[in-house]
């Protein structure tokens, strides 16, 4: 079992399952290393090449040494990340979101490129890491093949790659959620005129998948995460979940969060 309590630093890069309105697996491992500076990179609807980008530009920015942990958490395949006006665009699935026009998607968008692509990417991301002093964990939401059974070559690819996709810890989704997004949270949202049924895990759940996985968490972090559980479930609207967390404000108003922000590009 990792030896949690020797790292200074800990930085974490993902999707919404990283950073999100509530607190995520990367704020239940930041609660259970309280002496531990915390530099959470995730971004809500970031594919892998984003996720990688993060983890390279982490390290140009910080130097990663042997006091760092990197936690890093692949998501799916098919999604478009891209730097614009100063600002990245994460839509998240190309084929389901609303930024990329239906002309691009149908002409630039295939799904057993965007396999090969993200394959490729873990791999680099591996590769730099590997060559780097401080320690890494490679999470991933779902499985490999998740929402890629239509490519017939799935397994074949997958098979090349085990040597990089075989070092994850298990997924998320099959190992907490059995294979099914129950819903973490429902509740009104502006944009959706009735009620939003939020597939993101509670905090509850992600304290179950770290604990699954091997990591040592805290019997405080089983209270914080429980506590957070709680706290969400009294939301009834997204507006009290973002004033509840407030994950983004120096001095949250009910749930700690200590996450050190960085004056990125």
């Amino acid at each position: 079992m990792l030896n949690l309590k020797k790292y200074k630093r800990l930085i974490t890069v993902g999707c919404s399952f990283t950073k999100y309105i509530w607190p995520t697996w990367a704020d239940i491992l930041a609660h259970t290393m309280p002496d531990t500076e915390f530099i959470n990179l995730g971004k809500s609807g970031a594919g892998n090449p984003f996720i990688s980008y993060k983890v390279a530009e982490g390290n140009t920015k910080l130097n990663y040494t042997e006091d760092d942990l990197v936690v890093v958490m692949w998501t799916t395949f098919c999604r478009e990340d891209r730097y614009v006006n100063d600002h990245w665009q994460t839509p998240g699935n190309i084929f389901t979101q609303a930024y990329y026009p239906e002309n691009f998607v149908k002409k630039f968008c295939d799904t057993k490129g965007y396999i090969l692509r993200d394959l490729n990417v873990v791999s680099l991301t591996k590769g730099l890491l590997d060559s780097l002093p401080c320690d890494y964990i490679f999470l991933t939401s779902v499985p490999w093949n998740y929402q890629n059974e239509e490519t017939q070559d799935i397994g074949k690819i997958l098979n090349v790659y085990k040597p990089v996709t075989s070092i994850c810890l298990p997924n998320l989704f099959q190992t907490e959620m059995r294979g099914h997004w129950d819903h973490g949270h429902v509740y009104d949202h502006p944009q959706q005129g009735i009620k939003f049924q939020d597939y993101h895990p509670s905090p509850a759940r992600y304290y179950a998948y770290l604990k699954k996985v091997g990591f040592d968490i805290s019997q405080e972090t089983y209270k914080y995460a429980i506590q957070s559980t709680k706290l969400l479930k009294a939301c009834p609207t997204v507006d009290d979940i973002h004033h509840t967390f407030n994950l983004d404000a120096n001095n949250p108003p009910v749930v700690m969060n200590k996450e050190i922000k960085i004056d990125w590009f």
